[in-house]
Parts: structure tokens; sequence; C-alpha cells
């Protein structure tokens, strides 16, 4: 997104599209893996993330 976009989202002139909140989500679920910190992820990523990893690993 070009920094108009961004400002134009922070002034209320343009909504927050779901394509945003899932980026948003997206960078800080990967940030939380680089930083190891989990926490930094929204609590939702971090649900789905558990449900994938318990996937992964053949646990139910």
């Amino acid at each position: 997104m070009k920094t108009r976009a961004f400002q134009e989202i922070e002034n209320g002139r343009s909504p927050v599209r779901e394509i945003h909140r899932l980026a948003a989500e997206r960078g800080a679920l990967r940030l939380a893996a680089e930083r190891g910190e989990p926490m930094l992820a929204p609590a939702s990523a971090r649900r789905d993330a558990l449900k994938i990893a318990q996937l992964m690993l053949g646990a139910q």
C-alpha cells in the first residue's frame, strides 16, 4: 500500500477492508515468530497457528 492509502485509513476517509486486517494479522504473526514472542500476534492468529501446528503434528 502506498503512504496515502494508509493516511486515508488513519484519517477515517477510507474503511479498513478485510484484506488490510488480514495483512496486519499476518505481519504480526511473522514478527511474533521472528522475535520468539507469541503474544505479539493477535489472539485470533495465535489460535489459528495453534490449530495448524496441531494438524501438522497429528495431534487433535
